[in-house]
Parts: structure tokens; sequence; C-alpha cells
């Protein structure tokens, strides 16, 4: 990480912008103040790093998030159907404030092949793979002021409802269900 116009900022500021970057990412170098001014770093030496060695194995490293951010996975060996999958979409759109990034594999009931699940807030994007649904879901959800504990049960419960019938709650009722395409294109211009 190159620490630029260090010749600007007391040594104060420049411990305490160290130490930002150090919390955001421990296995950074840092080049700061006599090393880079006005843009001039020695290239050579940047690229002369162990992060560039194929063989080099980085230590592991305990990382602080943002206060409040979370991360952590859903997991499921059923896949859901068409309900349980409206419901969650409608979950992650419905908080772009909070559900900031979901991402990972997915196996619907009424899809053949696995699908490939980014959302950025609001945004979603589903893919297919290639590969045949294996039943088997794996997301990664980041977000703010999350409890895992509380989303992993919405999920399992989501997963569990019903291919037919009633809608999930908090779903408005529509008379009838879009395609996955049409509720991933709605998804994306929430």
């Amino acid at each position: 990480m190159v620490l630029n116009k260090t010749d600007l900022v007391t040594p104060g500021q420049l411990d305490t912008s160290a130490s930002i970057v150090g919390g955001l990412q421990p296995l950074a170098r840092i080049v700061e103040a006599v090393e880079a001014q006005n843009g001039a770093v020695d290239v050579p030496r940047l690229l002369d790093e162990r992060g560039f060695d194929a063989d080099w194995t980085p230590p592991a490293v305990q990382t602080r998030h943002t206060p409040g951010l979370k991360s952590f996975t859903l997991e499921t060996d059923r896949p859901p159907g068409r309900h349980g999958w409206y419901g969650f979409v409608h979950r992650i759109v419905s908080r772009p404030g909070q559900v900031l990034r979901v991402k990972g594999y997915v196996s619907l009931r009424d899809h053949p092949e696995k699908l490939l699940l980014h959302a950025v807030r609001d945004v979603i994007s589903i893919d297919p793979t290639g590969q045949p649904r294996d039943g088997s879901t794996r997301l990664v959800m980041i977000g703010r002021d999350l409890k895992p504990d509380e989303e992993r049960a919405a999920f399992a419960e989501l997963v569990d409802l019903p291919g037919a019938g009633g809608l999930p709650r908090g779903r408005p009722a529509q008379a009838t269900e879009p395609t996955l395409e049409l509720a991933t294109e709605r998804a994306e211009h929430a």
C-alpha cells in the first residue's frame, strides 16, 4: 500500500493512516514518506515482494471490519423452491442498507443447473454454471448490523417453503408468479 503525499501530514496522522490500512489489510506492506512522494515510488522494490511468489503462503492474520459489518455463510443441502427463492430475493433487495453483498452457488428445485448468485445491495444477477444441480446451496452474506443466527433461521424457513401454495410472509401478492429470469430482472431494477 503506497501512502502518497505523506509530506503533507503530521507524523501522528501518518501513524493513524498506517494503522487503519493495517487493520483493513494486515498483509499489506506500507510504503511511506521517504519512499513515496509526489507519486515517485521505487517500482522494482514494490514488485520485489513475496506476495508475487507462487510458493509464498501468507501468515494467518486477524482482520477487523467496519463496526457492525459481518460476514457469514448460509448453507443447505435441500434446494429451495420458487416461493423460497422469491422470498430470499425479497429479503435481500428490501434491505439494501443492511444486506451489502451476497455471493455463492444456488441449487433450485425448479432449475436443472447449479446457479451462480451475485448480489450487491439491490442489484442481483444469477447465472447458470453449466453444471448440473446437486441440491446444495452455499452463500456468503455480508452486511451491516445483521444477526447471523436470525438470517440462517430465515433462510432455513424459506428453503422449507413448499413448491406451490402460499407466498412467503412479507411478500406482496401477485396474480401470477414471474419466471426465474423475470424475478432476477425485477430484482436488478428494484
